[in-house]
């Protein structure tokens, strides 16, 4: 046996084949690598995926030097058993990959899901899984969908809900089996190369006449859409799924050319305009801009002759929504990071990029000459290394390094001079790494290194020498991208799928009331009841199929429960929408949910009986012992039960004050969804849903702000009273021209608040209806100081 084939002890270590070696880190070291979904996946055609802002960007002639694309890449996409592999020949402990935006999501909202996108995320999760690696994922590493790049990408504030809602649908679908996730990949190179790039251009390019306001406007965006992504995972996820959510900024480690105050002051201010940019809104304890960033910006704006800075404001409720957010991990890229020599810049020196004319600093080579690149033309960085962690940051913090080298020189070496000397070699990183002085983890703040990139990635279209960072050679034999004459020959199909694979769950959004029973979460099967061990006692409650009696189960605790069950056994439409509603209900487990005890056969339900009644009945008859607080606080139990649904993608359909039960304490439980033959109350149904026949989580919104109206009004009448169904239709024709007398009036002592809400639920453009988590999260702040007391 080859030393490289022999057994590890554990997997905390790297090995290295080149070697022969085992190299061990400290105890809780975690040894990881890292890729992207752009630079590995290929697959861009012929599988459901949508453009992203990369495809596009190189595609329109902007390559690098090296024609790098995408198309095909290491073609991760169709070699998932290879790449976990080699991954597992390493001996890491995670592997940190990205999902495509328009992967899974081709238009770039969840109202389109591409099925093979999801599917191809949920296999490799498995398989890493498998062999004991945990999976890191990150939501958003630079390829934006096209579709949402062509509306301004990140310089458009609605950027901020699109990825909300992305990363939504990411949770909700692999939120179960993924217990790391990152919001954004390196927001700072993203805003600089890709909305202010010259010399080094990312996608999506093209705004260097623009880029002095660009940059920042599309870095403020970037800082709002991760506060709200990790702000919805906090609230919505965390709790049940038990992960943790960060951010990965880069940053080099700056040191000043002399001693001197001038340059001193030069790598502080340069330090800060990098690093403090993203850094100092999300970890510092008075959140913001860096104080230095923000007069710096405001005095170029004052020289200028203008009114304000650049440099966008935040209010104060998003500076507390960033600072507040308690993020637990961050991975900062580049540890083996330049020592970049700055110096502050002289009056007479030309400014050579906007940036630098906020910095006001210049770097020096090893030689010591003025240079906007540290290093020298052959690819020899002349600086020393250093691996160090930032004071910036609490003790609190954790950080995971990044790792990554690039080789530019036709040897494919790099030199590394300082205290710690060492070769990279294009065919081996692990002198590189050997070179390290790892300190144990309570003594540095650092829990471990990501190297990037795993493969050999972005792969050219022709063999010329391009940059590239790659530990796909360090411990296994030669992973290399299909060569470009051999492309016709690719698979174009998915591997099968083992029979015990996981990962055939998929998120499916409901285009109709019916609620998807294959819905991306975990089933909770109930009990079948036989049918001898049930007693009907009388009925309480029917719609237009089902009728709702009450009964005892022999052997069942807890008193009487309601059994619904069909009126007519031989109805079809019927059948079908009860053994919906059965299969749906029994896969709930909510406090806000109706609570599903057991199921007989295939078209009978039990479900907990809920003496009080609907909140209509309840309003009406306990009205003299309500006040404004109790009636917020029922609300705010529907939101609850509402967001529930709508984080697994289920559309209710028929939300109304009667679907809604009230148990002792108050607590609110919503009805079961249910299947597509259901009797919809019209008077409570969106513009949409009226008039289309579409039924979305945004439909609910509206039908939700409906029943608040009228909770709310003590239910002495309901929404559009006396209207017929032709005038329903009317009435909704008009909301969606937007005629301002279409919407409920509101009493004269309703909160202006709450009725500025309940007008945005109405909105006519349902995109513009905020989601249940938002309505929750401002119920709950609504109802603090409320008890409710328990009811006879």
């Amino acid at each position: 046996m080859k030393n490289w084939d022999k057994p590890s002890e554990n997997r905390n270590g790297l090995r290295s084949y080149s070697k022969g070696l085992y190299l061990r880190f400290p105890p809780g070291f975690r040894w990881s690598v890292a890729s992207s979904a752009y630079q590995t996946e290929g697959a861009v055609s012929g599988h459901g995926r949508g453009l992203s802002i990369w495809d596009h960007f190189l595609k329109k002639g902007r390559n690098p030097s090296d024609r790098s694309i995408g198309d095909v890449a290491t073609d991760s996409y169709h070699r998932i058993e290879e790449d976990v592999r080699i991954l597992k020949n390493l001996g890491v402990n995670q592997y940190r990959f990205s999902i495509s935006w328009p992967r899974v999501l081709p238009n770039g909202l969840p109202s389109k899901v591409n099925k093979k996108g999801v599917s191809f995320y949920h296999r490799l999760i498995s398989a890493l899984l498998n062999e004991g690696i945990e999976p890191v994922v990150t939501l958003y590493h630079w390829d934006l969908p096209l579709s949402l790049g062509d509306r301004g990408g990140w310089l458009n504030a609605d950027v901020v809900n699109w990825f909300g809602n992305y990363s939504q649908f990411c949770f909700t679908t692999f939120g179960e089996r993924v217990k790391t996730w990152i919001t954004l990949n390196e927001p700072h190179t993203q805003s600089l190369y890709g909305y202010c790039g010259d010399v080094v251009e990312h996608a999506p390019g093209g705004f260097k006449q623009n880029c002095e306001w660009t940059m920042y406007l599309a870095a403020h965006h970037m800082l709002l859409a991760h506060a709200r992504a990790a702000r919805l995972y906090k609230g919505s996820f965390q709790k049940n799924q038990k992960g943790t959510i960060g951010i990965t900024l880069d940053s080099t480690w700056i040191e000043p050319a002399s001693d001197t105050r001038p340059d001193r002051d030069a790598a502080e201010q340069a330090f800060q305009f990098q690093f403090g940019w993203f850094a100092n809104p999300i970890f510092s304890a008075n959140g913001n801009y860096p104080l230095m960033m923000w007069n710096r910006m405001n005095e170029i704006a004052r020289k200028e002759g203008r009114t304000s800075s650049r440099l966008p404001t935040f209010t104060q409720n998003e500076i507390e929504l960033l600072r507040a957010l308690g993020i637990i991990l961050i991975l900062i890229t580049a540890v083996l990071c330049l020592l970049v020599l700055l110096r502050k810049r002289g009056p007479d020196q030309k400014i050579l990029h906007p940036y630098e004319k906020g910095t006001l600093v210049t770097t020096l080579s090893g030689n010591g000459t003025t240079s906007t690149i540290v290093g020298s033309a052959n690819g020899h960085f002349k600086n020393n290394l250093y691996m160090s962690g930032d004071p910036m940051l609490s003790e609190s913090t954790q950080k995971i390094m990044g790792q990554g080298l690039s080789s530019k020189s036709s040897s494919g070496t790099l030199n590394l001079r300082g205290s710690r000397t060492g070769t990279f070699n294009k065919d081996s990183a692990t002198p590189s790494l050997l070179d390290f002085n790892f300190p144990p983890p309570p003594s540095s703040h650092s829990s471990g290194v990501y190297t990037f990139s795993t493969y050999d990635n972005n792969p050219r279209p022709e063999r010329r020498p391009r940059v590239k960072a790659s530990m796909s050679t360090l411990s296994s034999p030669a992973r290399r991208p299909y060569p470009p004459r051999a492309r016709e020959t690719l698979p174009r199909h998915l591997r099968p799928w083992p029979a015990t694979d996981s990962s055939r769950e998929e998120l499916h959004y409901a285009a109709s009331p019916v609620a998807s029973a294959n819905s991306g979460f975990e089933e909770s099967p109930k009990p079948q009841i036989p049918a001898e061990r049930v007693r009907l006692r009388h009925p309480v409650g029917e719609g237009k199929f089902t009728v709702v009696y009450l009964g005892d189960v022999a052997s069942m605790p807890g008193g009487p429960v309601a059994i619904k069950k069909l009126k007519e056994e031989d109805h079809e439409p019927a059948r079908r929408a009860l053994k919906s509603e059965v299969e749906i209900l029994a896969k709930l487990e909510h406090p806000n949910i109706v609570k599903c005890l057991g199921v007989i056969g295939e078209y009978s339900l039990i479900m907990e009986y809920v003496p009080l009644g609907d909140i209509r009945q309840f309003i009406r008859r306990e009205a003299h012992s309500l006040n404004y607080g109790s009636l917020v606080y029922m609300c705010t139990g529907i939101a609850s039960g509402m967001k529930y649904l709508e984080q697994r993608g289920i559309v209710h359909g028929h939300l109304s004050p009667q679907s809604c039960l009230v148990e002792a304490d108050m607590n609110i439980r919503v009805s079961a969804p249910r299947g597509a033959c259901h009797h919809a109350q019209l008077r409570y149904s969106a513009p949409e849903s009226i008039i289309l026949n579409s039924w979305t989580s945004r439909s609910d919104v509206w039908s939700f702000a409906v029943s608040v109206w009228e909770i709310l009004g003590y239910c002495r009448t309901v929404p559009h009273e006396g209207f017929s169904n032709a005038e329903l239709v009317d009435h909704a024709t008009a909301v969606v021209q937007e005629t301002p007398t279409a919407r409920l009036e509101f009493d004269a002592d309703t909160p202006k608040e709450m009725s500025d809400l309940l007008h945005e639920c109405w909105s006519a453009d349902p995109e513009a209806r905020p989601p249940f988590l938002e309505i929750h999260l401002f119920l709950s702040r609504k109802n603090l100081g409320f008890s409710p007391t328990r009811l006879s």
